[in-house]
């Protein structure tokens, strides 16, 4: 159980001015019980705040959820941990029923506070291997994906073999890049085409071909942090 004064509460805990918290104290209190127990006592003519953290989704995201529903963020972190669906927004909103607009506004919200993680960002330098000098420096997203095929009637079903499949795209795009006949083939006739998009749609077009697909497709998985990961996950075993 933490011990704050009102000075030491506004800083530490609310991170707020004194004079903000003194103007509408029983509002803060109110938002500070949503994740505490919280015992106001007076010591030598001093106030304290004894704060006991409640075993709750407030607790575990750390943060200010400001007018958001609690339950609504509670089903986005369900559906997202669980994996079973593609994740997109039209997906988790159907699979929640919540509007596509509200969870849009949610997952951003999750993502500012960092329990939906960002990709991973690796570093790289090329070094001449004759004269020790760095050649070139550069960065590159270390992303994680979902593959999955839109069917006809436009839903989407995430694909079994999902490393299988991750194998097989990364082949493509290098076999694509390093035959020099398909690139200047491709090249000849871009039509004003930016050259990735027409290779990515040959890598689609064979994916298709390959898997049986109708229309395939990835997207990045949504990655909850893993310092609270196994909190939300004891905690919806309990709810």
């Amino acid at each position: 159980m933490g011990k704050y004064s009102t000075k030491e509460l506004c800083e530490q805990v609310l991170k707020i001015k004194y004079d903000t918290f003194t103007v509408h104290k029983q509002r803060y209190l109110n938002k500070l019980r949503l994740a505490y127990e919280v015992y106001e006592t007076t010591e030598n003519g001093m106030i304290y705040y004894y704060l006991k953290p409640l075993n709750n989704l407030y607790t575990i995201l750390n943060c200010d959820i400001g007018k958001r529903d609690i339950d609504i963020i509670a089903s986005i972190l369900k559906v997202i941990m669980k994996g079973d669906i593609v994740p997109v927004r039209a997906e988790i909103a159907k699979a929640t029923n919540v509007p596509e607009g509200t969870v849009k506004s949610y997952i951003n919200f999750l993502k500012k506070h960092e329990i939906i993680m960002g990709p991973e960002i690796e570093e790289f330098v090329v070094i001449n291997g004759e004269t020790g000098e760095i050649v070139r420096e550069y960065k590159k997203k270390k992303t994680a994906y979902v593959y999955y095929d839109i069917k006809q009637d436009g839903s989407r079903e995430k694909l079994l073999g999902q490393n299988l499949i991750h194998n097989k795209h990364g082949a493509l795009w290098k076999g694509k890049f390093e035959n020099q006949d398909y690139l200047h083939l491709v090249i000849r006739n871009l039509n004003y085409q930016p050259l990735i998009s027409v290779v990515r749609k040959d890598v689609w077009n064979e994916m298709n071909n390959t898997f049986g697909l109708n229309k395939g497709a990835r997207v990045e998985m949504l990655i909850i942090n893993s310092e609270i990961r196994e909190q939300l996950n004891e905690y919806f075993k309990a709810s």
